[in-house]
């Protein structure tokens, strides 16, 4: 065997290990790289706009009914989500907003709180995403809730990058809406209903949060899964007194 042939796997060992000397001081300098760095705190508002084939509300002795109504109101959401790529993301995510009503005396709020997927396409200034969000949805009128229904429906958005760790987002959503109710303070019926939620906001991976140990960012992403669900109910008594 020849000299330069018995040298050949000796070189590329150690061309390997300088490959590797090099990239710890980048990945120390650069900690939002780790996998346990990619984590996002999201908050963001928009528009709901919202249509039904027909409403039917019942209110002790007055029934209130409206054809093909329309309206639009305000949405608001909080959430917490995980990509481990530039490729994908999971998130836990909290919303409100307002849909159409058969009387402008009431208010129709609906909550969801789910788990969304997604799959995107990182390009060099925006990246555009797209995936499904499922968990379950609450929804008021007339001080008369729903029962907890499990929903699912799809989502698309771009983010925007500002830097390695800010994203300004927009979102869009479509949300079926059927659902009945026969309870003590009043029967619904809401048929052939879907809103549409635009939203933007910030998504936000702090640095305080990289140069924590690792317990404390457990703490901070299970805290902040806890303000979902806490935030879920809080809106939840609002439909109730509404």
């Amino acid at each position: 065997m020849s000299a330069p042939s018995a040298l050949r796997p000796h070189t590329l060992a150690l061309l390997t290990g300088l490959c590797l000397l090099a990239s710890a001081p980048m990945a120390a300098a650069k900690p939002d790289y780790r996998p346990q760095d990619r984590f996002f705190f999201a908050l963001y508002g928009g528009a709901a706009l919202g249509r039904a084939e027909s409403i039917a509300l019942s209110v002790g002795a007055n029934n209130f009914t409206a054809q093909r109504p329309s309206g639009y109101g305000p949405m608001f959401g909080f959430e917490t989500s995980y990509w481990p790529c530039d490729f994908a993301a999971v998130g836990l995510d909290v919303e409100a907003f307002t849909v159409p009503t058969p009387s402008p005396q009431f208010t129709a709020l609906t909550t969801d709180l789910g788990l969304l997927l997604v799959l995107a396409a990182p390009l060099r200034y925006v990246q555009p995403y797209a995936g499904v969000w499922g968990g379950l949805r609450v929804s008021w009128l007339a001080g008369q809730s729903s029962s907890l229904l499990p929903m699912a429906h799809p989502l698309a958005g771009l983010n925007f990058y500002i830097n390695r760790n800010l994203r300004v987002f927009l979102q869009w959503q479509y949300v079926p809406l059927d659902y009945q109710i026969a309870g003590d303070k009043a029967q619904i019926s809401y048929a052939g209903g879907s809103t549409h939620l635009l939203g933007t906001g910030v998504r936000w991976s702090p640095d305080f949060f990289h140069a924590s140990r690792p317990a404390m960012k457990f703490d901070i992403v299970w805290w902040s899964a806890l303000f979902a669900v806490a935030a879920w109910g809080a809106v939840s008594w609002i439909g109730a007194s509404r």
